[in-house]
């Protein structure tokens, strides 16, 4: 931290200071800041802009504070920072509070009461003392990097992620005595914590965080601040984020396949995951290798929700097949005894129910499968002069003869379906029943196969479902 001789207190007239159009607080990415490090800041179009910047955007609370000195006046409880620049004073700390007092001073002045223009005549701040403009710098970060210990307006997270970046490469490039891209160095990232005060596990995330908005910003992605969340929680999600989005855990970047894939599915106008929540939905199918739903998620030719209900159902079969294979090692590794006591006779029969439970469910009349209506234009049926999207089953088990048989579509009340039976390769009977109702319910003649054909009830919707044949 700067000493008290870094600093000395003065009151100056608002006329004299100059909003920064270059600080960090107000931007996300250096590419924001309204001009370049050697332009000449006080250019009445860039404070201009930078005013209109402050009072048009809401995230910066420019009319709580305006509403706040018009009726109390201006307070000083938190310290406006300064330098000298070209015959007046530049404002690091304290932008929004200047842009406020200038507001009511060119806008209101006349309505406003005598005490309230008297704390606006002069504004007190301290004015940073440096011998050369490597300790103005130094000062300048030390200032910034600490006032979301108690600032007058938090931080936003994309921007104090951004000035971790800014206080890493800095440390970069002390390191290596000229400007390198980045790299991952852990002697400059302990510094960095250490510099905050913060443990390294804390400070990484809002490095890779920034380094992937970066990455989208440079790649001509349009992106903003308010992106943060997101891609913070889908930086939590390993597999994810390796096996589809492609990102290099060692260079904490991904490629640019990855990078579309992200844009469109998490952060694009047209996004179908608007919640960071529903990223865990994502981390599911990637973990469950089910990169066919994120596929159709990322074409547009389903929803979240149905990506949802598809991948809980699938997860808990998958659960349950898991359990059944735990059961099954369990029998084979049983030693059974001839004359069981009354403890272990009741474990037995309890096991014997599960088992005739089991037995119901895996009956000669029972066929499960699971199916998905996709924009295939090779699967369109025209019903009544319009298209609809379909897919087919083939049930591999022969139908017993004259019984009568219940197929139904599960999860998804946006299918229909229409059945046909099959000798071999001729139709031999289309079954008789209202179309398309759900069940569907008829009898089955002697030996035959089964086909069914799913549509969607409305015209080219496409989704996910389960089917279901008892008999």
């Amino acid at each position: 931290m700067p000493s008290r001789n870094s600093f000395r207190n003065d009151n100056l007239k608002p006329s004299d200071l100059l909003l920064d159009p270059r600080n960090p607080r107000l931007f996300v990415d250096e590419s924001d800041y309204l001009c370049d490090e050697d332009d000449d800041f006080a250019a009445p179009h860039l404070q201009r802009t930078l005013r209109q910047t402050l009072e048009s955007k809401k995230e910066h609370k420019l009319d709580e504070l305006i509403l706040n000195i018009r009726s109390k006046g201006f307070q000083p409880f938190s310290d406006i920072y300064v330098y000298p620049y070209n015959g007046k004073f530049l404002v690091f700390e304290g932008n929004r509070r200047t842009a406020a007092i200038k507001y009511l001073i060119e806008n209101e002045w006349d309505e406003l009461d005598e005490e309230v223009k008297e704390s606006l005549e002069e504004i007190p701040a301290k004015v940073v003392q440096y011998s050369n403009k490597q300790e103005l710098v130094t000062i300048m970060d030390d200032i910034l990097a600490t006032t979301h210990l108690n600032p007058s307006l938090q931080w936003q997270p994309m921007q104090q992620a951004f000035s971790y970046y800014r206080k890493y490469m800095s440390f970069l490039e002390d390191k290596f005595k000229s400007y390198t891209a980045f790299q991952r160095d852990s002697s400059c990232m302990k510094k960095l914590a250490g510099y905050l005060g913060r443990q390294e596990k804390d400070v990484i995330p809002e490095i890779k965080v920034y380094l992937l908005y970066k990455q989208l910003r440079d790649g001509n992605y349009t992106v903003d601040g308010n992106m943060y969340s997101i891609i913070k929680e889908t930086l939590g999600k390993p597999t994810l984020l390796k096996e589809y989005f492609e990102y290099d855990a060692k260079e904490w970047e991904a490629t640019s396949t990855g990078l579309e894939r992200f844009y469109r599915l998490c952060l694009s106008k047209d996004r179908p995951v608007h919640d960071p929540k529903q990223v865990g939905v994502l981390q599911k199918c990637a973990k469950a290798k089910r990169f066919d739903l994120l596929e159709m998620l990322y074409n547009g030719e389903t929803n979240i929700g149905d990506v949802k209900q598809t991948i809980n159902s699938f997860t808990n079969d998958s659960s349950f097949l898991a359990n059944l294979e735990k059961i099954e090692k369990t029998f084979n590794q049983l030693s059974y005894v001839p004359n069981p006591n009354e403890t272990e006779l009741r474990t037995i029969h309890k096991i014997l129910q599960h088992a005739k439970g089991l037995r119901k469910s895996i009956g000669d009349g029972f066929h499960r499968d699971e199916g998905l209506i996709s924009k295939d234009e090779d699967n369109i049926v025209e019903i009544g002069g319009a298209n609809f999207f379909y897919s087919s089953h083939d049930m591999s088990k022969i139908l017993p003869g004259d019984e009568v048989i219940t197929i139904r579509v599960e999860n998804s009340p946006a299918v229909g379906f229409d059945v046909f039976v099959f000798d071999g390769e001729e139709q031999l009977y289309d079954a008789e029943g209202e179309p398309y109702s759900n069940p569907f319910v008829f009898k089955s003649p002697k030996d035959a196969k089964l086909s069914v054909y799913v549509t969607t009830t409305e015209t080219k919707k496409t989704g996910f479902y389960k089917l279901t044949c008892e008999w």
